[in-house]
């Protein structure tokens, strides 16, 4: 949208901008819900799923702590072997393109 189309839309009333933001595949209607919207972010997909598998391999590490419980600190200097690979065999060689 341009900043022009955008002034438009803050002047319609709630359901027209409710129908422009679902004709536009930003908004989508929750399946259990009525009154409900999911937002959709466009190229969210491959980060919300490196984020999801760099949770689960998080907490497969913690889960192999006698007590199941880590401080923050290691947390924090834990590396993470799967992403780490997925990470440097997809990013450095597109670093490397960039010059970086």
């Amino acid at each position: 949208l341009t900043p022009s189309e955008l002034a438009t839309l803050r002047d319609l009333d709630a359901d027209k901008q409710i129908s422009i933001l679902l004709n536009l595949g930003v908004l989508s209607r929750h399946p259990s819900d009525d009154g409900a919207f999911l937002l959709g972010v466009p190229g969210m997909g491959p980060i919300i799923k490196a984020i999801t598998a760099g949770r689960k391999e998080l907490l497969r590490v913690v889960a192999r702590k006698q007590y199941k419980e880590m401080p923050e600190s290691q947390i924090l200097g834990v590396s993470l072997p799967s992403s780490s690979k997925k990470r440097s065999a997809s990013g450095a060689s597109k670093e490397a393109k960039q010059g970086v």
